[in-house]
């Protein structure tokens, strides 16, 4: 079959997304930065967790992490399956849908979420995208499989007309995954906020001021199943159904084995609104509530597999429980099948992308379950001489190990069990290395186990002195030889951070050693008093209530303070007020000043123009006056040359040269003074005047 009932409806589509009636064309439900991480997610497969680092908030993640799909991989869907998917949101689900199935029908009713699911399934012909709800799907029973996460919520009261409606769609033998979660999981319990109204106690108090957006517990769950005509089989989803770790069966988790559903949860679970008040450990409370034998009640979500009978077998009779590796890269992601096989109870381990050629390494794996405690969960309250010889046979079990030729980074404290006869046994190691050596799978097991115990028991159990991770991580060095003059724990914080970044790959891309390093110190040097273990909410209240006493007495003497600062702020701004005053006049002096300049400025430009052209007459009339000038003076040269030409000649004349002689005898024989001379001189002046006229002419 290639097509279904919903294919064959005349739709209108857009560029990505067909739609239908029960769309909701208006609204923007992703942020501007999650649509930009999303717009290349058509080229990344659902197990590829490349996108997980450009994530920065809960709500993104929410988005790419491909543990959103981890609540399929559990179950053995049929690759010939013909699939409805409801509630897509972008795809996260829908992904993984498209590589598995043969036909995928995916509703959404957001057609801008629609369109985003569309784009992240572009290059699938066997999936298709519809913007609009379940009333929307014609009803012929064509589906093999529905897949409904978070539904029967949104259909808040309608939740069982809802399930009446999705069960008419399914095909003889056809299943409903229906994952949801429980308003009465532990970790609303502990404080949590309820995932639709963000309010603290409101699932496990029943709503008490209503709501629109309800959880349900099992039985609710359960029974809305049932009146649908359809059988429920019960899985619980850990920490929670929208990013699981496990998914188990607590129906099959007995005995000794019912404690797998604390042992394998990954705690504390996420809060998807406020942070939780600190009132208990979740970690510590889902313990007891699976010890209890409440686990499989009182889980955070339920992946119900219902059913109309069971020819359809999602969940295989002899699994108790699958999970998954948490953030890794995807050569190092693994999946762990807890199961039966005759009276024993096995995990077998498979890494779908293992590269074994690297020098830190994983292999496919299967061990048995070990009956007894970890090393790690009776290390603290010990005596010091009691832990030290657990420490050094586990020094020992390293050595042993890597003489063999094998040694495993993660074999550390939290992952041996005492068995019965008090040795120590091995399980679920994964990390085999042939770089390093014991020193540093012990250094590095220390401050592994470190955090493991800051997180698992109580401040109290440590001696003196021991007041946070680091603490904790340099007793137990202690213990084994580590002296922390030596500077190990730090040496080993940067050895770490790049184990770190190797194992989480893509996840930490980005992301420079130095920020792993300044990571793993912080969570070294959180104080055990802050930790889940640590002070709670209500035990502060006495002293909370004593600070606030003594708060109130330094706000009265500061009310005084803050009255004499409000006389003085008073009378500065008086003085402000008065030197305003005065620096308004002197603005005003100044702008006079600056307007006389302004005006001699003005004069002296015009004086300077007039100026100019006065010296360039005076310029002119100089050059034509020097001209003329020459011109005389030439004229004067020429005729004083004139006389001195005439002179000469005159000089050379006979009449000249006889009144010459003729004064010289007068001056002889007629005295000067006398009246002869002067009359002798008179003539001899006519004579040289005669001459000269004459010579003249």
């Amino acid at each position: 079959m290639n097509s279904t009932p919903l294919r064959d409806l005349s739709v209108r589509r857009t560029a990505e997304a067909s739609v239908l009636n029960g769309a909701v064309l208006t609204g923007a439900p992703l942020t501007a930065h999650e649509a930009a991480i999303l717009a290349s997610s058509s080229n990344v497969p659902s197990w590829d967790p490349s996108l997980v680092g450009d994530a920065e908030t809960v709500g993104e993640l929410f988005h790419v992490d491909p543990a959103r799909s981890n609540i399929l991989r559990s179950l053995d869907i049929h690759p010939n399956s013909v699939v409805l998917e409801v509630g897509a949101g972008a795809g996260a689900l829908s992904r993984y849908l498209a590589e598995s199935v043969s036909i995928l029908d995916t509703l959404e009713p957001r057609l801008a979420l629609a369109s985003t699911a569309a784009v992240r399934l572009a290059g699938f012909k066997n999936a298709r995208v519809f913007a609009g709800d379940l009333s929307d799907v014609p009803p012929v029973p064509a589906y093999d499989l529905i897949v409904a996460v978070d539904q029967l919520r949104v259909a808040a009261g309608a939740a069982d007309l809802w399930l009446a409606q999705a069960a008419a769609l399914l095909s003889p033998g056809g299943s409903i995954v229906i994952a949801e979660t429980n308003r009465l999981g532990a970790k609303f319990l502990v404080g949590s906020p309820d995932d639709g109204s963000n309010i603290v106690f409101d699932s496990i108090e029943g709503y008490p001021r209503g709501s629109s957006d309800r959880a349900h517990s099992r039985s609710e769950l359960t029974d809305l199943v049932i009146g649908a005509g359809l059988e429920p089989h019960v899985l619980v989803a850990l920490p929670d159904h929208r990013i699981a770790r496990v998914v188990a069966d607590p129906s099959r988790l007995s005995g000794e084995h019912a404690r797998l559903l604390s042992d394998l949860a990954f705690t504390p679970s996420p809060d998807y609104g406020a942070q939780r008040p600190k009132l208990a450990d979740e970690s510590r409370v889902w313990e007891q509530l699976v010890e209890e034998g409440l686990g499989g009640e009182l889980a955070n979500s339920f992946v119900i597999l219902a059913a109309a009978n069971a020819s359809q077998q999602l969940w295989s009779p002899d699994n108790l429980a699958i999970y998954f590796s948490w953030q890794r890269a995807a050569e190092f992601t693994s999946q762990t099948i807890v199961h039966r096989s005759g009276e024993k109870v096995i995990f077998t381990r498979h890494y779908p992308r293992a590269d074994p050629s690297t020098a830190l390494s994983v292999h496919d794996s299967s061990y048995e379950f070990v009956v007894g405690s970890t090393l790690a969960s009776v290390i603290a309250g010990a005596p010091d001489d009691r832990v030290a010889a657990w420490l050094a046979g586990w020094r020992e079990l390293l050595i042993d190990f890597s003489a063999k030729g094998h040694l495993w980074l993660d074999l550390h404290p939290g992952n041996l069990i005492i068995g019965p006869d008090g040795a120590l046994v091995p399980i679920d190691l994964e990390f085999e290395t042939v770089s390093h050596d014991v020193d540093f799978a012990i250094r590095r097991g220390l401050i592994t186990i470190s955090r493991l115990l800051a997180l698992t028991t109580h401040p109290s159990l440590w001696p003196d002195g021991v007041r946070s991770v680091r603490d904790i991580g340099t007793h137990l060095g202690k213990l084994m030889g580590y002296s922390s003059e030596t500077g190990w724990f730090n040496a080993t914080i940067i050895d770490e951070a790049e184990f770190q970044r190797t194992v989480a790959g893509s996840r930490g891309s980005g992301r420079p050693r130095s920020a792993w390093i300044d990571e793993l110190t912080a969570v070294a040097d959180t104080p055990l008093r802050n930790l889940p273990l640590g002070d709670r909410v209500f035990e502060n209240v006495e002293m909370t209530v004593s600070e606030r006493d003594s708060a109130y007495a330094r706000l009265g003497v500061f009310d005084a303070r803050i009255r004499e600062l409000e006389s003085e702020v008073q009378a500065l701004s008086i003085e402000l007020t008065e030197r305003t005053t005065k620096i308004r006049v002197l603005e005003v002096a100044f702008e006079e000043r600056d307007f006389k300049i302004r005006e001699l400025e003005h004069d002296l430009v015009i004086s300077r123009s007039t100026l100019s052209r006065h010296i360039a007459s005076l310029e002119i009339r100089s050059q034509l006056e020097r001209g003329s000038s020459s011109e005389l003076e030439k004229a004067l040269r020429n005729e004083i040359h004139d006389a001195h030409l005439a002179a000469v000649k005159l000089r050379s004349s006979r009449t000249f040269q006889l009144a010459t002689r003729l004064q010289a005898a007068v001056a002889v024989a007629l005295p000067i003074g006398s009246i002869r001379r002067r009359l002798a001189v008179r003539l001899a002046r006519a004579v040289q005047n005669i001459a000269r006229k004459t010579r003249r002419t």
